[in-house]
């Protein structure tokens, strides 16, 4: 749940409109960029924005549950927020520096967007209001997300990435295009009830003692798909000798995996044991898939590319002097 939560508010950030205004009225700020301020005013309205968005997804109590490290997801969202826009300033102030701009015509056209996204969500139109959110407002934050948008296209324009940069990642993180299965057969002796209540420590000595003779049996030379049809206590492959079938890893609990991974076709494992018991697991096939180098070539071009253009970000904010202005981030709710 909380992975989910936090995957919704990166999402809104990432996908929805955020800045700040060139007011120069003297007011409260939360960070100066370069001396660029980011008014308390337009932090509280973009907030606003946000929250909005976000509960119509999960739901207005979201705010006081629990994020972790001693933070509700308020805490967490109110300094995303506030770093998001510190980023994104900086990447107008760079944008600008360069002379890039959009058109009047470009903001219209993603107002009516940003219009037609939000038609239907309960009382938008007056949440705005209550928050002195004015449309000029809303089309000045939105001509800054497309200037930040110009900013990036131009930045890869300039810094294209070639086809050998993709196939030098390729042969570097070939572990990554492949996909590993392994195919076996288990016998299970179980060591829990049908209600996953651990047996007494007689029985599962006597569980341990089965297993062991099982396995004595099964190295010896025995038909291993027998003595599972007839003794493994996982009925569901019992009635198929103990066949599993193939598996990729994270389908199987960690012990289990790690040693059906580690083995050579055809060969039989030592006692593995789990939650569930004493398994004796034979592996039976192994194959590997990889992926040719041109289904994924455009994947991996684009994220070289967004590698680059996140380096180049970071660059350019560890190049910024940023002040940020804790006492009036820290009065906010």
């Amino acid at each position: 749940m909380k992975k989910f939560l936090s995957a919704v508010l990166m999402l809104v950030i990432l996908v929805t409109v955020a800045g700040c205004s060139n007011e120069k009225a003297e007011e409260k700020y939360v960070a100066k960029v370069n001396s660029e301020q980011i008014s308390l005013t337009d932090y509280e309205k973009n907030l606003a924005i946000f929250k909005k968005q976000i509960e119509a997804t999960v739901g207005a109590d979201i705010w006081t549950q629990d994020a972790g490290e001693g933070r509700t997801y308020n805490d967490l969202f109110r300094e995303q927020i506030l770093e998001k826009m510190i980023e994104e300033e900086v990447i107008i102030q760079d944008a600008e520096s360069k002379g890039l701009s959009v058109s009047d015509e470009e903001v219209e056209t993603q107002f009516a967007n940003f219009k037609e996204q939000v038609k239907n969500l309960p009382d938008y139109d007056q949440y705005l209001k209550d928050n002195n959110i004015s449309d000029d407002f809303i089309k000045m934050q939105l001509r800054k997300d497309a200037l930040i948008k110009v900013s990036k296209e131009h930045f890869l324009s300039e810094n294209p990435v070639e086809e050998a940069d993709a196939l030098a990642y390729y042969e570097e993180n070939e572990s990554e295009f492949k996909s590993e299965e392994v195919e076996a057969s288990h016998i299970l002796i179980k060591t829990v009830d049908d209600n996953f209540v651990s047996l007494s420590e007689e029985e599962i000595a006597e569980a341990r003692a089965l297993a062991e003779d099982l396995l004595n049996r099964a190295r010896a030379g025995e038909d291993f798909s027998e003595l599972a049809l007839t003794y493994s206590e996982d009925f569901a492959s019992a009635q198929n000798g103990g066949d599993l079938g193939y598996f990729k890893r994270g389908v199987m609990v960690k012990d289990f995996e790690d040693m059906a991974f580690s083995m050579e076709e055809g060969q039989i494992s030592d006692l593995v044991e789990t939650q569930y018991g004493f398994h004796i697991i034979k592996v039976t096939g192994k194959r590997v898939e990889s992926s040719e180098f041109e289904s994924v070539k455009d994947m991996i071009l684009s994220r070289i590319s967004e590698q680059r253009y996140t380096e180049y970000v970071m660059a350019l904010k560890d190049s910024a002097e940023i002040e940020k202005n804790e006492e009036a981030f820290k009065t906010q709710d």
